[in-house]
């Protein structure tokens, strides 16, 4: 935790300015999870849920993007954006809750949850090592392309820290 703080701190000085709650905040955050986890250990597996739910930014950035291209209107975009949000949250609840309502002998349902979720995370490696490089031009465009530079007409340029 202090070290985190004093590179918070320090990025502060650095840039001369404070930072903005959108970079601390997660950071906050994840020790609170651990210290709810510690106290309630049964929440670990609602931890997942909500680390899923988080996780979900980034396609739902990726199909704004790509409709608002496609799309006229902002209208249309927002009630895309929110039906396609809703049908990820419904296809999520079925992949947790759906297997222990369709085994009908109950020493399966602990270990088919556990592989559904082992599955799942597995999945989420996957797609977070394989398909979300940053340096990909493709993948940056489609998560950046909304951006802009300050004074600029088009989309950030690409660049690498």
């Amino acid at each position: 935790v202090l070290a985190g703080l004093l590179g918070f701190r320090r990025l502060a000085v650095r840039h001369g300015r404070s930072i903005p709650v959108r970079c601390w905040l997660p950071w906050a955050a994840t020790f609170g999870w651990y210290g709810l986890v510690d106290v309630l250990p049964g929440w670990f597996v609602l931890l997942q849920l909500f680390h899923a739910l988080q996780y979900l930014a980034f396609p739902l950035r990726v199909e704004a993007n790509q409709h608002a291209a496609a799309s006229t209107g902002a209208g249309r975009v927002r009630l895309h954006m929110a039906l396609y949000y809703l049908a990820l949250v419904v296809v999520g609840g079925i992949a947790f809750i759906g297997p222990s309502r369709l085994v009908l002998v109950s020493e399966l349902t602990l270990p088919l949850a556990a592989m559904v979720a082992m599955g799942i995370n597995l999945h989420q490696y996957f797609i977070d090592g394989v398909l979300w490089k940053i340096r990909n031009p493709e993948v940056r465009e489609a998560l950046f392309g909304h951006l802009q530079l300050a004074g600029s007409a088009g989309p950030t340029p690409s660049r690498r820290h």
